[in-house]
């Protein structure tokens, strides 16, 4: 018979973990917002992501590490990296990683592909993303998503003046134990430049992009992913992940003071690891979340975690700048007559209008005729209500 006491403890046990779940999986009762129709400029292409990935998977055959099928999709991936400008690197090696919990050790060839956009030296951003599936499914969510985000992500900043160079890490290996991450981040010289690091997966295959791992203390990463448009995350999930027996690419990254920004979608369960893990299952409309969330990652201070630039120069705050503009200084300040910038966040562009469509346009006509060489601001403001 079960004592009194066991009853209470189980049933403590229980109410606890049905309390983790529901924390957990808070943000699957959303849904990500209806997919664009057009795109500014500084605005992630969720359907040009899906084209990419179309392309790369094929035919949609399983692609495990060290297989025929994934020769023929490494392959793919290659060539749309450089129809993107890049000159990618495959590092090729044979990697072995102990398993964490039995006494096992997970081998393989692994072939990680490297590239990067901004500066050639200095701190780096991490952007990672996994390009091997499991034997038994096309791998479109998991983590096809990712490298398609990432791919789209890679063409928008090469566009930008980055101060903070941004490293893109497709590794192979991933599913049979994380072994083309570890072999990185133990082996490979770029990773000792890293200073943050931005993984997107995906446990299934519809859904919001949800921010459920971190490091510790995170408040650098918080404040970076608060930019992000429509975040979710909450203070619990990453306890609640570290109690569950599965791990990701950050688990083999990960060291001390290192940013970790883990973001996945995780509604559609049923598809994971399964023939159903294919492009038709996975929603478009979470590939633009997920797009959405890590550009804003990537994109805070023009290549977070970067120290903010101060003392440049900005001019043409005097000139008439429209209509219904206001201008307000968030982080300015006046050293012998001319403004310059002082903070992260420097001026806030205001205007109204008859429509938002036109207060939109005013103030990004004022934003454009000022004169602030080092200034950037997103493109994207009030396309909900437009």
């Amino acid at each position: 018979m079960m004592s009194f006491f066991s009853m209470r403890w189980l049933g403590a046990l229980a109410l606890l973990v049905a309390l983790f779940l529901a924390i957990m999986f808070a943000g699957l009762a959303l849904t990500p917002d209806a997919v664009r129709q057009h795109n500014g400029p500084e605005q992630f292409n969720a359907n040009a992501s899906r084209e990419r990935l179309i392309r790369i998977l094929g035919d949609e055959t399983p692609h495990p590490v060290d297989s025929a099928a994934e020769d023929v999709v490494r392959e793919r991936l290659l060539r749309e990296i450089v129809s993107l400008g890049f000159t990618p690197e495959v590092r090729d090696t044979f990697a072995c990683r102990p398993q964490p919990r039995g006494p096992l050790v997970d081998c393989a060839r692994v072939r990680n592909i490297v590239f990067s956009v901004g500066p050639e030296s200095g701190p780096s951003v991490l952007a990672a993303a996994h390009y091997d599936s499991v034997a038994a499914a096309p791998g479109a969510s998991d983590d096809g998503i990712g490298v398609s985000v990432w791919l789209e992500i890679a063409k928008m900043l090469s566009r930008e003046p980055l101060t903070r160079r941004v490293i893109f890490l497709f590794s192979d290996g991933e599913e049979p134990g994380l072994l083309g991450a570890y072999a990185f981040g133990t082996g490979d010289p770029l990773m000792a430049s890293v200073e943050s690091l931005v993984n997107l997966e995906a446990r299934g295959s519809r859904g919001p992009a949800i921010f459920f791992e971190s490091n510790q203390p995170n408040a650098d990463a918080i404040a970076a992913f608060a930019n992000a448009p429509r975040p979710i995350a909450n203070s619990v999930m990453a306890d609640v992940y570290a109690l569950l027996s599965n791990s990701s690419d950050v688990t083999a990254l990960t060291r001390p003071g290192l940013d970790v920004l883990n973001i996945a979608v995780l509604d559609g369960l049923e598809d994971y690891h399964t023939p159903q893990d294919n492009i038709a299952s996975q929603d478009i409309r979470s590939v633009q979340h997920m797009g959405d969330v890590a550009l804003s990652v990537v994109m805070c201070a023009k290549g977070y975690p970067g120290p903010v630039t101060k003392g440049n120069p900005i001019k043409g705050l005097d000139a008439d700048l429209g209509a219904g503009v206001e201008v307000f200084h968030a982080g300015t300040a006046l050293r012998d007559g001319q403004l310059v910038s002082n903070g992260g966040r420097v001026l806030n562009v205001t205007a109204l209008g008859r429509s938002v469509k036109e207060a939109q346009a005013r103030a990004y006509a004022a934003v454009d005729a000022i004169d602030f060489a080092d200034g950037f601001c997103r493109r994207d403001i009030g396309w909900r209500a437009l």
